[in-house]
């Protein structure tokens, strides 16, 4: 049963194993594989390596349910071998004791026989069972172990197709990589060989180009510039209204401080002004009770003890009524200066009331709004903290005077007139009500402009935050401005280069005609060619000709190019002795690299050139050169470096042109 289901199991595994026996492919196959095959052959092959690994795992699991299976049968064997010996040895024994003892009828024999022939029946039957399930068990094993060979030549054929393919794989990128360098290396020779040649007008464009942005960066900039200088002008006088905003702050503080002073002096005038007050209060207490004791005195007396007691008495109360007189009067005068400095520091708090409004309307601006909320409650706890010692200290006052009140009333209402005395304590006692207002209006004020210069504090501190950010802008601006200007510069000094580089080409190409003429020249002096040329000059005006006499004379014809025409005066072309080719080609690279030295002309040669009658020079020319025109000589007196992949210097000095190499750039 197991061995069918194993053969009938859904899973495929007979189709697995015809794929185990396929063969791998050769070497010579993967050599002529791709990339892109080999690493899809290689995840097959991990593919296939899984399912088999599977595989594996299955037919073990089928071996040992099948020796699990061999097991229970060979225990079942056992117990049935076991049970059949048993019973065999019971009935042999039991037959035996009956012959013994009696002998049984034909009957019990046929039975015992039936018996026995059904036991070895049965054991037979079982000896067949046991040899069947011990030859399906062996089948088992050995399906199994074919299995497993298979699996496991199937997995090593995989893995040597996965290391071949790694292998291959593994050459195919070093192949690859040697490939690159060998590219990378022609290409590098490639752009060292020949050097990149730039058209001027291209350049000449993308150079007018950067300069138009270039000068709409500076525009834009200076407008930048413009603002900024705007938005600092007005930095700087709102520095300067804060400055004199600060100052009036510090004089308002200073006047403040002034007050505060004043008002301390006030404070002590009006604790000094309380003691005699109090003093006064004894005394009147004194007096009150000296005249009760005076009225409540014995009348008996004799009239001399009573005329003497009595101008004792009286002389003491005079005594006293002229010392508190003179109290009077003084504390009249201090009274007088108390209403004098009462009257200034009304005057002064009109002052205080005017400033407050005036700095009312400038911290209208930003207010307390610039301050922080912390700054805020800081300041709010501050003023908190100070009005409450000054409601203890003004609640302690009041306390103090409603005593003295209470004692002046009681005093009042037992002498039932009021005095001097009593006028001066009211005087007082409202001079010290009016200057505790006015300290406590001061403390106002002084807060007041503790906060205001606080936030002006704070207010300069920003727009000097600010300030110094402007001025870094404007710096910026300007270093960003001055380095516009020299790159719009430069791009103009490299379009004027480009510029006399374009004509000087010009020139080189048109005057690169008379390089055969030199060489012509040349050629007759290395030949041995006589020392005098023999012209034909035409003039236009007269119609004159100056003939040579020499036999190898050569007839020219020369072309005048203009009448007062300096610059064509001791004119000379000094070009290498070479072949005309163009300037810049693939067979003159090397030829331009190493010219051949310049040959200067001869002293004949210069004594040959005919001067015509305007005194211009005239240069002897020959019938296949070609007519230089006039403005090809006119060129500056500079050096100029072409860049081109092997660089031609031309050199234009006093109307000479010279070619020569340079060093590549």
């Amino acid at each position: 049963m197991l061995a069918q289901e194993y053969e009938t199991t859904p899973n495929g595994h007979p189709m697995q194993r015809r794929h185990m026996h396929d063969d791998g492919p050769s070497m010579d196959e993967l050599a002529t594989l791709s990339t892109h095959e080999l690493i899809d052959r290689l995840a097959d092959a991990y593919d296939r390596l899984a399912e088999r690994d599977n595989d594996l795992l299955l037919a073990a699991r089928y071996g040992s349910s099948l020796l699990e299976a061999n097991a229970s049968l060979q225990l079942q064997l056992a117990d049935l071998a076991a049970s059949d010996n048993t019973r065999h040895s019971l009935s042999s024994s039991a037959a035996a004791s009956a012959i013994h003892l009696n002998k049984p009828p034909n009957s019990t024999h046929a039975d015992d026989a039936k018996l026995i022939a059904h036991l070895e029946k049965s054991s037979l039957e079982l000896h067949n069972k046991v040899d069947r399930l011990s030859y399906d068990l062996d089948e088992a094993v050995k399906r199994a172990d074919r299995e497993a060979r298979k699996a496991l030549d199937a997995t090593l054929s995989a893995k040597r197709d996965v290391d071949a393919a790694t292998k291959r794989v593994a050459e195919l990128e070093d192949e690859r990589k040697e490939w690159i360098k060998e590219k990378s290396a022609l290409v590098r020779a490639r752009r060292e060989s020949m050097a990149p040649i730039k058209d001027f007008d291209v350049e000449r464009r993308e150079l007018l180009s950067r300069i138009d942005q270039l000068e709409e960066d500076l525009y834009h900039l200076r407008i930048d510039k413009d603002t900024a200088d705007a938005s600092l002008a007005l930095v700087h006088s709102e520095s300067q209204v804060l400055q004199a905003k600060c100052n009036q702050v510090e004089s308002l503080l200073h006047d403040y401080q002034n007050y505060k002073e004043e008002a301390t002096r006030a404070t002590e005038q009006v604790d000094v002004l309380s003691q005699q007050l109090e003093q006064a209060h004894d005394i009147i207490e004194e007096l009150k009770a000296l005249k009760a004791d005076m009225l409540s005195g014995s009348i008996t007396t004799t009239g001399l003890a009573e005329t003497e007691g009595s101008k004792t008495l009286f002389g003491e109360v005079d005594s006293k009524r002229l010392e508190l007189e003179e109290k009077h009067l003084m504390l009249a005068r201090r009274h007088q200066g108390l209403m004098k400095a009462h009257e200034g520091v009304i005057s002064q708090q009109e002052r205080m009331r005017h400033h407050l409004a005036r700095l009312a309307q400038i911290a209208s601006v930003g207010g307390d709004a610039s301050l922080n909320k912390e700054d805020k409650y800081s300041a709010l706890s501050r003023a908190l903290a100070q009005s409450e010692a000054e409601c203890r200290d003004l609640r302690d006052r009041v306390a103090a005077l409603e005593r003295a009140k209470d004692a002046l009333m009681i005093s009042n209402n037992q002498d039932g007139t009021t005095t001097a005395q009593d006028e001066v304590i009211q005087v007082l006692r409202l001079n010290v009500n009016q200057l505790t207002l006015e300290c406590r209006q001061a403390r106002k004020a002084a807060q007041t402009s503790d906060l205001l210069r606080a936030s002006e504090i704070e207010r300069g501190r920003l727009l000097e935050s600010k300030l110094l950010a402007k001025e870094d802008d404007l710096k910026r601006f300007t270093a960003a401005s001055v380095k516009l200007g020299y790159d719009l510069d430069a791009a103009k000094a490299k379009i004027k280069q480009l510029s006399a580089i374009r004509e000087e080409v010009v020139h080189v190409l048109v005057v690169g005609g008379k390089d055969r003429w030199h060489r012509a020249t040349q050629y007759e002096e290395q030949q041995g060619a006589p020392s005098a040329t023999s012209l034909d000059i035409a003039d236009k005006g007269d119609g004159n000709s100056v003939n040579g006499s020499s036999p190898s004379s050569t007839r020219n014809e020369v072309l005048d190019h203009g009448e007062g025409d300096g610059s064509l005066e001791d004119a000379r072309v000094h070009l290498p002795s070479r072949p005309q080719t163009p300037l810049v080609s693939d067979d003159n690279i090397d030829r331009l690299a190493n010219p051949s030295p310049v040959q200067t002309p001869t002293r004949q040669q210069r004594e040959n050139a005919i001067k015509s009658e305007d005194g211009q020079s005239i240069l002897p020319s020959r019938p296949d050169t070609p007519t230089t025109p006039k403005s090809s000589l006119q060129t500056p007196q500079k050096v100029v470096k072409l860049p081109l992949p092997k660089h031609i210097q031309v050199h234009v000095e006093s109307g000479k042109t010279q070619a020569g190499d340079c060093e590549h750039q």
